[in-house]
């Protein structure tokens, strides 16, 4: 694994050694890492296909290898980083690409057994969405199996009884 400032940037790459206490990597991790390239001319090692630079041609680079887990940890100070610019001005394209008509579905169960009683009891979620909105429909199940009859207080008003422990929801969301 490769680490830049702690950030993992890569699970496996070809780190050579190619001087004594040197360390070259492929131009992949500086473009991983966002790191600048640096100004000198990188390696090229023909038996694995690559181009390498010393670790140590970045200003500033500490690195230190981890042989038990086999992690290269290179800190570097945030001048070695390439720019970024983000311009939300610039654009010419602002507005919201509206989706095509389609439909979804949405589902979660979940089976419990304890002793003499099963539960059954899940969200099922449909839906079907276009350019002028989102209409969606929930229903959330529970079904009780058991030796013992339950009684089952929970309303979804009060005063109202929860019909065979059923509960659906119907929502609409128009697309502005």
């Amino acid at each position: 694994m490769v680490r830049v400032n702690g950030i993992a940037v890569s699970d496996s790459e070809p780190v050579l050694e190619l001087e004594p206490r040197r360390l070259f990597v492929p131009t992949g991790i500086f473009r991983l890492g966002r790191l600048r390239l640096p100004a000198e001319r990188p390696t090229h090692v023909s038996a694995v296909g690559l181009d390498y630079y010393p670790l140590d041609s970045i200003a500033g680079v500490h690195y230190a290898v981890d042989p038990g887990t086999q992690t290269l940890d290179i800190t570097v100070p945030a001048s070695a980083f390439t720019g970024t610019l983000v311009d939300g001005l610039d654009n010419v394209r602002t507005v919201a690409t509206r989706p095509d008509p389609g439909l979804f579905l949405n589902h979660d169960f979940q089976i419990l057994h304890s002793g003499a009683q099963e539960t059954l009891s899940g969200l099922l979620e449909g839906g079907f969405f276009s350019r002028l909105g989102v209409l969606t429909e929930w229903e959330g199940i529970v079904q009780n199996r058991s030796a013992v009859p339950s009684i089952n207080t929970s309303t979804t008003s009060p005063g109202v009884p929860r019909a065979r422990g059923r509960d659906r929801f119907v929502s609409c969301s128009p697309t502005t």
